[in-house]
């Protein structure tokens, strides 16, 4: 089976030996057991070449690409999750799940919902899915979006005329 590698999308700021700062993306190898959850890398793997395989996601840097890895390092021997959503049942957090998703939070969270899409690894989406949900039930509207850095991009008065044009509730 051939390596495959997680490549970051962006670049981190590194010195080199000549004490020059030089951007980098960061590589880290896929444990070989974690592939089955990750559909995307799994249709592709008969015709990745023998030897190795580097595979760009989008929305990370080096922190997402060690997260992503050691998560699939983690859950490797885990079921696998079914594609169809009426067969989905709720996943219960790890104290693995829990632990390392903690310190990820805003906008690095939502980077690693796009990438667990981009990958196909519905194991990942849901157990950060879950994790958010859990987040959110606990906080008012204020904190959320002090949570994920969003805030509302219309006056009281705008908002007004859009509630008066369209009746249904989209705020």
């Amino acid at each position: 089976m051939p390596v495959i590698r997680l490549q970051s999308a962006r670049p981190e700021i590194i010195v080199n030996e000549d004490g020059e700062e030089v951007e980098a993306y960061y590589f880290q190898e896929l444990p070989p057991g974690a592939i089955k959850h990750c559909h995307y890398i799994s249709g592709m793997i008969d015709a990745v070449p023998d030897s190795c395989a580097d595979i760009l996601v989008p929305h990370t840097d080096h922190l997402l690409i060690k997260f992503i890895c050691a998560f699939l390092q983690e859950h490797q021997d885990d079921e696998e999750v079914a594609d169809d959503w009426a067969k989905k049942k709720p996943r219960e957090l790890t104290e693995w799940d829990k632990t390392n998703l903690e310190p990820i939070v805003g906008i690095p969270l939502v980077d690693l919902l796009k990438a667990s899409s981009f990958l196909g690894c519905q194991l990942m989406l849901n157990a950060v899915a879950t994790y958010v949900g859990s987040i959110l039930v606990t906080k008012n509207e204020k904190e959320v979006q002090d949570y994920f850095g969003v805030y509302r991009e219309f006056t009281k008065e705008e908002e007004e005329q859009v509630k008066a044009k369209y009746p249904q509730p989209f705020f």
